[in-house]
C-alpha cells in the first residue's frame, strides 16, 4: 500500500495535496493499534467492540479500566 500510495498520492482525494514526507498509509503491523494509541483509547475500542473483536480472532488487552472509568474519561 505504501508503495501505491507513493505512486499514485496525487490522484487520491485523501493524499492529494499533502505533504509527502508524512505518509497516509502507515506501518502495517499487527497489533499495532494497541501501541499507538492512547490506553484510554483501547480501553474504549475494546468496550464497545471486544466481543466482535474476540469472535474474528483478536485477543483483548489485560483489562486496566472498568467501562464506568472510561466513560467518565470520555465526558
Amino acid at each position: 500500500m505504501r508503495e501505491l500510495e507513493q505512486r499514485q498520492s496525487e490522484e487520491w482525494i485523501a493524499t492529494k495535496n499533502r505533504r509527502q514526507d508524512i505518509p497516509f498509509v502507515r506501518v502495517a503491523k499487527s497489533g499495532g493499534w494497541k501501541t499507538m494509541l492512547p490506553a484510554v483509547s483501547v480501553d474504549v475500542i475494546e468496550s464497545a467492540w471486544g466481543p466482535l473483536m474476540e469472535t474474528v480472532g483478536y485477543q483483548r488487552t489485560p483489562a486496566r479500566m472498568t467501562e464506568s472509568t472510561v466513560i467518565q474519561n470520555l465526558a
